[in-house]
């Protein structure tokens, strides 16, 4: 069993770029396609499709991800603990929205989707949080800090427009100015405690107690 730990350099901000220098092109800083994989205190910074949660299943506790547009992508089953996303669309392309997550569930049957458990929505400009990958795409935020950065809408059906209620978008306890759900999509979903907590218990990723082997590391 691995851990993988990433760390990829802001080099917009290193060099100064600002808007009307950049060209806008997809890069993906890091891609994770295994299964059981942990990321702790790691960071991975781009702008379009930053990091690629690929295949399998993942924690992220205490990372830091950053990103312009589906910056956070993939098929993977993933819990994102106490992470910090930060939205930087606004540093290069003010006057459009950004994308944070496309998830790529694709059929009913299939393990994925991506939690957000804890974490702190930064940065600038806006974004939705997300749009549809896939037929089933999956992702809920929960008990989470979201600032100023979401679009009232909140999500996009995207190529599934019709679909909408085979699409899995939940936000529950949250807080901030971008936590409003009043003007969301009519589409979001509502979930009872037993549903939701299906979701944002770790077993979610973690039936067979992977998590529990882990090696600890001690400072």
């Amino acid at each position: 069993m691995l851990c993988f730990f990433f760390f990829c350099v802001n080099l917009q901000n290193k060099y100064n770029i600002g808007p009307g220098d950049l060209v806008w092109k997809r890069a993906t800083a890091a891609r994770i396609g295994g299964d059981r994989s942990a990321f702790f205190e790691c960071g991975f910074i781009g702008l379009q499709d930053t990091f690629l949660d690929d295949d399998g299943r993942h924690l992220f506790s205490s990372c830091y991800i950053e990103g312009a547009m589906d910056f956070i992508y993939g098929a993977g089953k993933s819990i994102y603990k106490e992470c910090e996303i930060s939205l930087n669309i606004g540093k290069y392309e003010p006057g459009l929205a950004g994308s944070i997550t496309a998830q790529k569930k694709e059929l009913p049957g299939e393990e994925g989707g991506f939690v957000f458990d804890g974490c702190e929505f930064t940065g600038t400009g806006k974004a939705i949080l997300g749009r549809a990958w896939g037929a089933y795409s999956t992702v809920v935020v929960y008990n989470s800090s979201i600032g100023d950065i979401v679009v009232p809408q909140g999500w996009d059906a995207w190529g599934y427009v019709g679909h909408e209620a085979n699409l899995t978008y939940v936000e529950a306890n949250n807080r901030g100015k971008g936590a409003n759900t009043s003007k969301r999509v009519p589409w979001m979903k509502k979930l009872n405690p037993a549903q939701l907590r299906s979701y944002v218990d770790i077993s979610f990723i973690d039936r067979d107690g992977w998590l529990r082997n882990l090696p600890r590391i001690s400072s």
